[in-house]
């Protein structure tokens, strides 16, 4: 169309790209030297806008969406941020300030478990450098610190968080808290089910010859002397849950658990609960344990 002389008329260039689609590079690069100059002199929404446009002008560009990502973040608006970062990832999957933005985002957003998996995420996709893996680190440190601080959400949002935990004693003492914040009628539905997991497909042990008054407590006086007590945000979510919801979290964080963890577990499970019950059946007098069944009843490695 023409303009008239009082007509807020775009440039002839960015009329020519609208009707004829193409591209001026020219415009594109002057729009996003706007922006970062801008975002440089802290007018964040200006950068905003010049961002903005140049995105309409080539929506191809990764850093743009980057850069506008960047600017969002200094205007307190994550969610858009966090919606541009994963644009320019994107657009190029082996960038690393689009995954670094991203994170950003997600930390704003109160994800710090995201944030971390971002990163973790950039290491395989992108060259890993020191800077990438400081930042990864910084994150992790963040993630442990929101973790002990705030609420558990959810079940999904607890066995995400006891898959990052820092170490395997953080994981066990993690589990053992959570058992013993239990009733003896809750442990033996848990058991129950540890009892069918132990079986591997095949004839588990009968639930029904356990007594309530075995399911004991676990010992915690080595958890505690290194330093691994209750998280209060932790136990108030485990306490919160109906029996049912125990047994489904209990099942999801074993799931969590890596094998050697696993061994561990095993071997606590066959020293507090099974052999008792062994020695118990054999009665006094009876046939000696077999040399594996000996074996077993060494201390359970989680409290060496």
């Amino acid at each position: 169309r023409s303009c008239g002389p009082e007509d807020a008329c775009p440039s002839n260039n960015l009329e020519l790209t609208t009707m004829a689609g193409v591209v001026l590079t020219e415009d594109v690069a002057a729009l996003k030297e706007q922006g970062n100059q801008s975002f440089a002199d802290g007018d964040y929404e200006a950068a905003d806008r010049h961002y903005s446009s140049a995105i309409a002008l080539d929506p191809s560009q990764h850093a743009l969406f980057s850069n506008r990502a960047a600017a969002r973040l200094k205007l307190g608006n994550p969610q858009d941020a966090l919606a541009d970062a994963n644009e320019a990832i994107k657009l190029k999957p082996d960038w690393v300030k689009g995954y670094h933005r991203r994170a950003l985002a997600q930390k704003d957003l109160g994800d710090f478990t995201g944030s971390f998996e971002t990163y973790c995420v950039a290491q395989e996709a992108c060259s890993n450098d020191a800077w990438l893996e400081r930042e990864a680190r910084r994150c992790q440190k963040e993630m442990w610190k929101a973790h002990k601080e705030n609420p558990v959400p959810g079940k999904d949002e607890m066995v995400a968080i006891f898959k990052y935990l820092e170490g395997t004693w953080d994981r066990l003492s993690t589990l053992a808290y959570f058992w013993n914040a239990s009733t003896p009628e809750e442990r033996k539905i848990i058991f129950g089910q540890f009892l069918v997991i132990m079986a591997a497909g095949g004839t588990p042990s009968n639930i029904d010859d356990y007594e309530l008054s075995q399911m004991v407590a676990l010992p915690t006086e080595n958890y505690e002397e290194a330093s691994k007590f209750p998280i209060a945000v932790f136990m108030d979510f485990y306490n919160g849950l109906a029996p049912d919801d125990k047994l489904d979290v209990f099942e999801k964080l074993w799931v969590a658990t890596s094998d050697a963890e696993k061994k561990i577990i095993y071997k606590d499970l066959q020293f507090f609960f099974l052999q008792p019950i062994q020695e118990r059946q054999l009665g006094e007098g009876g046939d000696d344990l077999s040399e594996d069944e000996d074996d077993d009843k060494t201390e359970p490695a989680a409290a060496e």
